[in-house]
């Protein structure tokens, strides 16, 4: 029995995952384009670990949980607030190859977000137009390998994973770097 209920438990976190990361994608759509902040090289944004003044970046969001404490909060975000997210409306919306279950990684202009029908995206974040598309088996050679992890940013390059290709789930999963403004596999 408690077995069963503890099942049950995994399974409605597992499930959740789709509809929070929906409401990330939805926020990340609405910020003010003059909040998102010039769209200067990936190269120049901060590592995640930073948490020094760098203003120029202070709307980046380069891994899932933010920074590497995993504290879901920029505390450099003072323009959505309780009394002014009733007014929130989605700025442009993406068409990905499946749904998405990461955490979208936001650093200088770019949206980073993998989907389920095997892509890695990158999106202007002012416009919501493609920048590039890749599939993930091009990176791993996992033919329909996918991936539904959060990329995280580094140094001018996407870092993320696959973990859900056609190999048995004891092999392991792949983690590799890609060039944020190509796309290339580094």
């Amino acid at each position: 029995m408690r077995d069963q209920m503890l099942q049950r438990a995994r399974w409605r976190r597992f499930a959740a995952f789709p509809t929070i990361a929906a409401g990330l994608a939805v926020v990340a759509m609405t910020v003010p384009a003059d909040a998102i902040g010039a769209a200067a090289s990936p190269q120049s944004a901060q590592p995640v670990a930073d948490h020094g003044d760098h203003d120029s970046h202070r709307h980046d969001w380069p891994s899932a949980g933010y920074d590497l404490a995993d504290t879901h909060f920029n505390p450099n975000e003072h323009r959505i607030k309780p009394g002014n997210v009733a007014g929130l409306a989605p700025r442009w919306t993406f068409t990905t190859g499946g749904s998405v279950s990461a955490t979208p990684t936001v650093v200088d202009g770019s949206v980073y977000v993998p989907d389920w029908g095997g892509n890695l995206n990158a999106v202007d974040a002012r416009t919501g137009q493609a920048r590039w598309t890749k599939k993930i088996s091009d990176y791993t050679g996992e033919p329909g390998d996918i991936s539904r992890v959060s990329p995280a940013y580094w140094d001018g390059e996407i870092v993320t994973g696959d973990g859900v290709g056609g190999r048995p789930v004891t092999l392991g999963a792949d983690v590799f770097a890609v060039d944020a403004r190509t796309g290339a596999k580094r």
